[in-house]
């Protein structure tokens, strides 16, 4: 029997989403990695904002969260548990739930960390309801796409 399917994005999708500053601004353009399109990021240090879309998914229908990151560079920084530290050259960020107030709202943040072991997970720095999971960690040899396939559980 063939999964049911979700939502669809491509990266030309993304550069449409809302861009939301956490102090300064990323700079998003199309780019190509291996003959495949995506979205390169890139900012200066102490700056970063990020791209978000709210869309409702049925979890008992389409129960996996399926995409494609590489990373060619890691930005500097302090224990990526601490609040000098949480910066990553890339993360998801996935809301489990709307709460009534939005900063109570639990979620995960899937990381691609400097130093913390893969699979290793943590309590992000500034919202102890939002779990950190490092998926991959280190820069690799060379910059190639990897994908990813979860099935996102908001922490308890």
């Amino acid at each position: 029997m063939p999964e049911p399917e979700g939502p669809e994005f491509g990266p030309r999708d993304l550069l449409d989403w809302r861009e939301e500053s956490f102090q300064g601004h990323t700079r998003w353009r199309l780019d190509e990695l291996g003959g495949l399109e995506g979205v390169q990021a890139s900012c200066e240090p102490g700056n970063a904002s990020g791209r978000f879309v709210e869309v409702e998914v049925d979890l008992e229908e389409t129960p996996i969260l399926e995409w494609r990151w590489a990373v060619e560079a890691m930005p500097e920084g302090h224990d990526e548990r601490s609040r000098s530290g949480d910066d990553f050259a890339v993360r998801l960020y996935v809301i489990g739930e709307e709460r009534a107030l939005r900063w109570r709202t639990r979620a995960l943040n899937y990381v691609w960390s400097r130093s913390e072991e893969t699979g290793s997970g943590w309590k992000n720095p500034y919202q102890r309801q939002v779990a950190m999971v490092a998926l991959r960690t280190g820069l690799p040899d060379k910059p190639d796409w990897v994908t990813e396939r979860r099935a996102p559980v908001p922490p308890p």
